[in-house]
């Protein structure tokens, strides 16, 4: 009988709820500036302009359909739908009663909802992870939240009774005091807990993957972190003491990425438990390293939480199913259990030491590294791991020599495993021929949706090898089309596939005049890299959207970025909305420039001795877009042409009670910083879930 996971996927819905918070009351707190009639993509044009509130929802499936319904715009309308779903987050954070299926049901929709009408500002994976992993709660949750432990109240016990109670209390006491009291398991738990361990499977295996099949040759030479903390997007101030360790000690930590994200998952689905703790640590530390060098917004995060699917009750101080084994079994299984743990540590170390050369410089104690396999080698070895293949008795002497992929069929058989013994506990656990056939139906149910689940997320996991994935089934190429087209039901993750920013780090300044012939005043924005002595911010989890676009607009051309050539022009208008997200002592907050312009540059971090006491310089690479004034035609006839300026005026706010809620609610954040008022915000929800509990305790 496998351990109770019941208290574990409790906290993990929970804190869920706090992710949900954070994703929402930061893009919440940039809806006008990005999305509003004056925003950089205005919203409207992509719901109002459907003749019913039905072809709009059939279309687009999101809740900002029911504006006009509401007699709302469509930017009032996503910012109602975006504090609606942190309201329900801190309910869900703070009382255990609305964590249900029902509650994640509801944030997942007001997420897609968002996600369909966000466009270019909304197209990272994480928003996808968080959409999936919303999806995965939904089946993991319970249907009306986790129920309390009953307690007979002592008002109807007689005095004898209660008396003749006591004493049995003093026999059957432990000596040690009372344990919380606990639960029956559900034995459905297992099955959609294991759906969570799968995606973070997936998402680990995918972007160690990734790093290799790009054959960046940072990623090959194992110099990808002397440059990395550099060059990403928004630094924390660790990174540029991060960037200047020696590079022996940046080759050594790549090659620990590579373990712990190509290796170390495959122990995700390991039998001994020890394996999936130690698992567990190692996906700890990368995260915990990239969140002190990097502002990740929420990923890093959820990427934490999705970990906990890797332990059980007993590793987070609860009580556990007893192992209901024999004295003998259970001896033998614990030496089984021992002799793995150390076999697979030794092989981890050993191929780690063959396949990426590992040697100690006697000379100053270093340890030298380097790729000791080649790229066909990587392909051949991917093609067996990585991938699925469908055959028939005949298909099987001709692809004889293509294994089944060890990464997926060991997926599978850690699925069987799970589902038989959640069936297994569906029949032994509960009391009564009713109720076991109840909860057989029901676990049943839950192990077919989570096959299927499983099924699905195969078609972008095996997209590491696409000639592997049009061996895959028709009906699951269709079903994931179908799922993740607007549902956002599962995707392909792969994170730092190349390594950018070698040789400098690009970034775009815009500059604003009032002459063409200058002076020229750049305007900052307040995350990204601009003036030169600006300490590297801590951001995360806020996710400044604009701010994070700039980076990748600096590594192309304006003509693919339309959405920046709109940010230049609702400067030259001076709109308050998006005046709003640049930096609060930055230029051209108070009067638009008659003219904009940008230019690129190179980022670099001062040295460790440098004498000017700046974290960056800078090398300029040239013009990245020419100048531009208000009334430029080109400009603004490439503006219509994209939708960001129509012939049709977006629809007024006419509610006479939510817009002016939603009008001061604005305008009572609108100045201050983001990144402080989402912090204000997890702060003061981490102190009133402290006090309750404290408070609960006292009585």
């Amino acid at each position: 009988m496998a351990l109770d996971v019941s208290h574990t996927q409790h906290c993990f819905l929970k804190y869920m709820c706090m992710i949900y918070l954070i994703a929402f009351v930061s893009l919440y707190l940039q809806i006008r500036g990005l999305y509003g009639p004056r925003g950089i993509l205005p919203s409207h044009g992509l719901v109002e302009t459907y003749p019913t509130v039905r072809a709009c929802l059939s279309d687009r499936l999101t809740l900002v359909c029911l504006a006009p319904a509401l007699q709302l715009s469509t930017a009032h309308a996503m910012e109602l739908v975006a504090l609606m779903a942190a309201f329900t987050s801190a309910l869900g954070f703070l009382w255990g009663a609305f964590c249900s299926s029902a509650t994640f049901l509801f944030l997942v929709i007001a997420y897609s909802s968002l996600l369909n009408l966000g466009q270019t500002f909304l197209y990272f994976q994480w928003d996808s992870l968080l959409m999936e992993v919303g999806w995965l709660c939904v089946v993991a949750a319970p249907l009306t939240g986790p129920s309390k432990p009953t307690h007979l109240p002592t008002h109807v016990l007689r005095d004898s009774l209660l008396m003749e109670v006591g004493w049995l209390c003093v026999v059957a006491a432990p000596l040690t005091g009372p344990s919380k009291p606990t639960r029956l398991p559900t034995p459905r738990t297992h099955v959609t807990f294991w759906l969570l361990r799968w995606l973070l499977f997936r998402l680990m295996f995918a972007s160690g993957i990734v790093k290799l099949q790009s054959q960046c040759p940072t990623w090959w030479g194992l110099t990808a972190l002397t440059v990395h903390y550099e060059s990403q997007c928004i630094p924390t101030g660790l990174a540029w003491f991060a960037h200047h360790l020696p590079v022996w000690f940046h080759k050594l930590c790549v090659v620990a990425t590579y373990v712990i994200e190509i290796a170390m998952p495959v122990l995700f689905f390991s039998p001994i438990r020890d394996h999936r703790i130690i698992a567990f640590y190692s996906q700890v530390l990368l995260q915990v390293s990239i969140i002190l060098t990097g502002n990740y917004n929420f990923f890093n995060l959820l990427t934490l939480l999705l970990c906990l699917s890797l332990l059980d009750d007993k590793h987070l101080g609860y009580r556990h199913v007893r192992d209901l084994s024999l004295s003998f079994l259970t001896m033998l299984k614990s030496a089984l259990s021992r002799l793995g743990y150390w076999l697979i540590l030794l092989l981890l170390i050993y191929f780690t030491t063959h396949l990426f050369d590992l040697k100690v410089n006697p000379v100053n104690w270093t340890i030298e590294s380097r790729i000791a396999f080649t790229k066909t080698q990587l392909n051949e070895w991917v093609h067996m791991a990585a991938t699925l293949i469908t055959f028939t008795k005949t298909q099987l002497n001709e692809w004889v020599h293509m294994a089944v992929p060890a990464s997926v069929g060991v997926g599978v058989v850690s699925f069987v495993i799970t589902a038989v013994e959640a069936l297994a506990d569906a029949v032994l656990v509960p009391r009564g021929l009713l109720s076991k056939l109840a909860t057989l139906c029901t676990t049943f149910g839950y192990c077919l949706l989570a096959g299927l689940l499983f099924a699905i997320s195969l078609v972008p996991y095996t997209s590491l090898d696409p000639e592997t994935q049009r061996q895959l089934s028709p009906i699951l190429t269709r079903a994931y089309a179908a799922g993740s087209d607007r549902m956002h039901l599962t995707s392909s993750y792969g994170l730092f596939r190349t390594m950018t920013g070698v040789g400098g780090r690009p970034e775009v300044v815009l500059e604003g005049a009032n002459d063409v012939s200058g002076p020229w005043k750049e305007y900052e924005f307040p995350y990204k890299p601009g003036r030169l002595d600006r300490v590297p911010p801590i951001v995360a989890p806020h996710q400044p959207r604009l701010d994070w676009q700039l980076w990748f607009a600096a590594l192309g051309s304006y003509n693919n970025n339309p959405w920046l050539l709109s940010t230049a022009y609702r400067l030259l208008q001076g709109a308050p909305e998006v005046v709003r997200l640049l930096d609060p002592e930055s230029e051209w907050r108070k009067t638009p420039p008659k003219f904009i312009r940008a230019k690129k540059y190179l980022y670099f971090y001062t040295a460790l001795n440098d004498p000017s006491g700046n974290w960056w310089r800078r090398r300029e690479e040239g013009e990245y877009f020419p100048v531009f004034s208000v009334s430029h035609p080109p400009l603004v006839q490439y503006l219509k042409q994209v939708g960001v300026l129509g012939s049709s005026l977006p629809k007024a706010c006419t509610n006479a009670h939510l817009c002016p809620a939603l009008d001061w609610l604005y305008q009572q954040h609108c100045d201050l910083d983001p990144a402080l008022v989402l912090h204000s915000v997890i702060s003061a929800l981490v102190i009133i879930a402290w006090t309750r509990r404290a408070f609960a305790r006292s009585t």
